[in-house]
C-alpha cells in the first residue's frame, strides 16, 4: 500500500494484502473507502487509475468494476428508504450503480475529478473533511505529431469566406498521419464486463455458424488461471488470421451477421486479459495460430505467430464438441477478474458466482437462438491436476417476453408505423402483476427493466431499461415490455454501442412511435394506460384484502415473497412460524399463540425424496396451514368459533396423515 492512496474511515493499509491482484499491469490504487452492500456483496469501494471496483473482502472478489471513461460522478446522499450515505456511480452510458452505504464519516462527500490527460484518464480523489489527501498521477504528455503533408491542403474559395470574415468551411494546410499508440490497445472495451465480453465471442462463433460453444474456466494448483471459449463453427483459414487479428480490421461481414466493428474480438478480450491466443482451423485449411499480448514495453503492434505444434495440439485437446473437425479456440491468460488466492473455498465461491452470471446473461442474451435450437452454449472448470472429466452445465434461455399469460386480454398487440419509406413495428407486451419468474424479475427488478427490447437477428442488444424519449420510466410501467426487431431496412435510425450492450435511436424513432397503430387503433398512449391500469388494479385488489400477519422462519423466501406480494401485512403483528416437532400424539399440528409458532408433527413430515430435510421444507403444505391458521394467531382469546375450527382443522388433517401412513 502506498502512502498516496486515500483511505477512507476504518480501512486499515494491512486489510488489503491481496488487491494488488486484482489490478492490471501498471494500474495503481488511488483510495479505498469501506461500504456495504448484501447483493452483490460488496465491502469496499476501490479507486483505481482506471477503474472504480466493488470488491468482496476478505474473499477479494471483484463484484462490481466500472471504467473510468463511463464515470460521470461519484457522491454519497439520502438514497431509498433509511439510507441518508449510500454511494451513487453516476455513469455516462448506462443507470447510476449503487455500490452500498458508506461509513457516516465519510459523509462529507466521496467525489471523484475525472480528466481524460493526454493518452489516459486520470482520477483525481476530492477528499472529503474526514481523511487525508492523494496524490494524483503525472499525465502522460503526447509526443511531437509527424511531418505535415500537403497532398490533403484544402483551402476556402472567396465564395465561402463571408462579408464578416466568418468561414462556410474549415480551411486547411494539409494532413498528418497519427498512427495509435501502442498502448492503445490497453484501453479496448473499458465498458465490457465478463458477462458482455463473453457474449461477443460467442457473436463471433454465431457468425462462423456454430452449432455447439463451450466456455470453460481452468484451475491450476488450486488456482484460477486460463479461460476459453470453444467453437465447432468454420474457422478461419490460415488466409484471413491475420485480418482477424488486426485492430479495425474489417472482414466482409453478411447481412446476417451480429459483428460489426472489427473490433469485437479485441476489445473484449483485452477487456478481461493480458493474453489473448487465438487457435482456428477452416475446411481445407491448417491449423493456424496468433496471440496478442497487452505489454507495456511495447513499442509497435506486433502480434505473435503460434507454432503449428502446439496450434494443432490446443486445437485438439478433448473438448467434447461435436463435429469439431473445423472451429476456433480462444484463450485468455491472465485474466483480470480472476481471484489472486488458491484458496478453495474462496475459488469455488467465485466459480459458482460467475457461472451463475454467466448463465443468466447469456441466456437473456441469446434467448431466441437458444430456444430455436440454432445453438447449444455450456459451461465447465478444468483442474488439470486432476484425470477427470469436468462437469458441464448448460445455459437455458431466459426469455424476457416469455410469460405462461398475458396480464391483460388483447395483448401482445403490434403496433406499425411508416414514414419516408420507413417501417418500423413495435410488438407492445403487457406481464401479468403476479409474475415472479426470472424472466420476468431479471438483474436489477422489473421497475428497472421495463422499456424497450431491442434484437437484431435474433440476438437482444438491449434488455429494457429506457423508454427512449416515447415515455418517462415509472413505477406503474413495470409489466410493460415492447419488442422491436431492428432489420437491414432501418439500422441507419439506429446505432449501438461496440458492446452490443444498448441502442441508441435517432429522433426518426420517436416520430414513427407517435404514428405507431394497431389493427384496433391502439396507439403508444393507449398501451401504456393500459400497463398502467393492469398494475394499478392488481394493487387495488391488494389493499382490499386483510391484512395478515408476516410469515416467519419455516417458510421459503420465494414463498414468502409470493405471500407478501399478495396480500398487506400487518406490521404491528410478530411473524408466525410453522415448524416441525415430535407431538406426543398423533395430532397433526399445535398452536403455540403466545410463542406464535405452528407446530408440525415429525411423525406425518412428507419424505424429502432423497435430498436432505430442510426448515424450509414443504411449501406447499405450509402455505396452506398458514392461510388456514393465521387469523387463529389473533385477537387476545380464541373464541367459540375459533375452538371449532381449529378442532375441525385437526380432526381431517389428522385423519388425512394417518390415512396417508403405508
Amino acid at each position: 500500500m502506498h502512502a498516496d492512496v486515500q483511505l477512507g474511515s476504518g480501512v486499515q493499509p494491512q486489510d488489503f494484502a491481496l488487491l494488488d491482484g486484482l489490478l492490471a499491469p501498471r494500474e495503481a490504487t488511488r483510495a479505498i473507502f469501506a461500504v456495504k452492500l448484501f447483493s452483490p456483496q460488496i465491502t469496499h469501494l476501490v479507486v483505481t487509475s482506471a477503474r472504480l471496483l466493488g470488491v468482496a473482502m476478505p474473499a477479494g472478489h471483484v463484484a462490481l468494476q466500472i471504467p473510468l471513461t463511463d464515470v460521470a460522478g461519484v457522491d454519497i446522499k439520502a438514497h431509498g428508504f433509511g439510507r441518508p450515505n449510500a454511494v451513487l456511480v453516476h455513469r455516462k452510458t448506462a443507470c447510476p450503480a449503487d455500490l452500498g452505504d458508506a461509513s457516516p464519516r465519510d459523509r462529507g462527500g466521496i467525489r471523484l475529478a475525472i480528466t481524460n490527460a493526454a493518452r489516459s484518464p486520470q482520477v483525481v480523489v476530492i477528499p472529503s473533511p474526514a481523511v487525508g489527501p492523494v496524490v494524483p498521477a503525472v499525465p502522460v504528455q503526447p509526443e511531437s505529431p509527424p511531418v505535415i503533408a500537403a497532398e490533403h491542403a484544402q483551402e476556402d474559395t472567396p465564395e465561402e469566406v463571408h462579408a464578416s470574415g466568418w468561414h462556410r468551411r474549415v480551411p486547411t494546410s494539409g494532413s498528418i498521419e497519427l498512427p495509435p499508440d501502442p498502448r492503445a490497445l490497453d484501453g479496448l472495451g473499458r465498458n465490457h464486463s465478463l458477462e458482455t465480453a463473453i457474449a461477443d465471442l460467442v457473436d463471433n462463433s454465431i457468425d462462423a455458424s456454430a452449432t455447439h460453444v463451450l466456455i470453460r474456466m481452468v484451475r491450476l494448483n488450486g488456482r484460477l488461471t486460463t479461460l476459453y471459449v470453444v467453437d465447432n463453427g468454420k474457422g478461419i483459414p490460415d488466409s484471413a488470421i491475420d485480418t482477424a487479428m488486426t485492430v479495425g480490421g474489417q472482414r466482409d461481414y453478411q447481412s446476417a451477421d451480429l459483428g460489426r466493428f472489427g473490433l469485437g474480438l479485441k476489445a473484449a478480450s483485452f477487456s478481461q486479459a493480458q493474453s489473448l491466443t487465438v487457435i482456428s482451423k477452416a475446411a481445407d485449411s491448417a491449423v493456424v495460430g496468433r496471440r496478442w499480448l497487452l505489454d507495456g514495453n511495447r513499442k509497435g503492434f506486433h502480434c505473435d505467430v503460434i507454432s503449428t505444434a502446439f496450434a494443432s495440439a490446443e486445437f485438439g485437446r478433448a473438448w467434447g464438441l461435436p463435429g469439431l473437425a473445423t472451429g476456433t479456440v480462444i484463450r485468455w491468460d491472465e485474466v483480470s477478474g480472476f481471484p489472486a488466492t488458491s484458496d478453495p473455498a474462496r475459488v469455488e465461491e467465485f466459480i459458482t458466482q460467475t457461472a451463475s452470471a454467466l448463465r443468466s446473461h447469456l441466456g437473456l442474451v441469446f434467448h431466441k437462438i437458444l430456444e430455436a435450437g440454432r445453438i447449444v452454449i455450456e459451461i465447465d472448470v478444468e483442474d488439470v491436476d486432476l484425470d477427470a472429466p469436468p462437469m458441464r452445465t448448460p445455459v437455458y434461455p431466459i426469455n424476457p417476453l416469455g410469460y405462461q399469460r398475458s396480464g391483460r386480454h388483447g395483448y401482445p398487440k403490434e403496433l406499425k408505423a411508416e414514414r419516408d419509406a420507413v417501417s418500423l413495428s413495435f410488438r407492445c407486451h403487457i406481464w401479468s402483476p403476479r409474475a415472479s419468474s426470472q424472466a420476468f424479475k431479471l438483474p436489477g427488478g422489473a421497475e428497472a427493466r421495463q422499456g424497450i427490447y431491442f434484437y437484431r437477428r435474433g440476438r437482444l442488444l438491449q434488455a429494457g431499461g429506457s423508454w427512449h424519449g416515447l415515455h418517462p420510466m415509472h413505477r406503474r410501467l413495470q409489466l410493460a415490455r415492447v419488442e422491436v426487431e431492428i432489420d437491414d431496412d432501418i439500422i441507419r435510425i439506429f446505432s449501438m454501442n461496440p458492446e452490443k450492450s444498448r441502442v441508441n435511436v435517432g429522433p426518426e424513432f420517436a416520430r414513427l412511435a407517435e404514428q405507431a397503430v394497431a389493427d384496433d387503433g391502439t396507439t403508444f398512449q393507449d398501451y401504456f394506460t393500459a400497463a398502467e391500469t393492469t398494475f394499478s388494479d392488481s394493487r387495488k385488489r391488494k389493499s382490499e384484502r386483510r391484512p395478515m400477519a408476516p410469515p416467519g422462519k419455516g417458510i421459503a423466501p420465494e414463498l414468502r415473497e409470493a405471500i407478501e406480494r399478495e396480500i398487506p401485512l400487518d406490521e404491528e403483528a410478530d411473524p408466525i412460524d410453522i415448524r416441525w416437532k415430535m407431538l406426543p400424539r398423533d395430532d397433526f399440528f399445535e398452536l403455540d399463540r403466545d410463542q406464535r409458532v405452528l407446530w408440525l408433527n415429525e411423525r406425518h413430515r412428507p419424505a424429502a425424496f432423497g435430498q436432505r430435510r430442510s426448515v424450509n421444507d414443504a411449501p406447499l403444505l405450509k402455505a396452506l396451514l398458514f392461510l388456514l391458521t393465521e387469523n387463529l394467531f389473533g385477537g387476545e382469546y380464541l373464541g367459540p368459533r375459533d375452538k371449532d375450527n381449529l378442532a375441525l382443522y385437526q380432526q381431517i388433517l389428522t385423519a388425512a396423515a394417518k390415512s396417508n401412513q403405508p
